[in-house]
């Protein structure tokens, strides 16, 4: 996730984001799990209109049988807001 680490630097990217008038950053954390979750919450909970958060994807056990179908569920508990994490926006209401 490049730099960004802190509220203050997420501030400081939106700061750019306004003097240069981008509406809206498209951020590829390639993060998974619960680090996607906490990177997520750092760009959202502030900031919910201003940015799209995408995860990466787990390959931990790529060659097992059951990996197409782990993968798929991680995905889609992202996207329902299971894990509290999301993929492009803000959980659904």
């Amino acid at each position: 996730m490049s730099k960004v680490k802190t509220p203050a630097d997420v501030e400081a990217w939106l700061r750019r984001m306004d003097q240069v008038g981008m509406e809206v950053s498209v951020v590829q954390t390639t993060a998974t799990g619960d680090e996607f979750d906490r990177q997520a919450d750092l760009f959202f909970k502030p900031h919910p209109d201003r940015f799209q958060v995408y995860c990466g994807l787990e390959v931990t056990g790529m060659e097992a049988a059951d990996y197409p179908a782990r993968a798929v569920r991680e995905g889609m508990a992202a996207m329902a807001g299971d894990r509290n994490s999301w993929i492009t926006g803000p959980p659904p209401s």
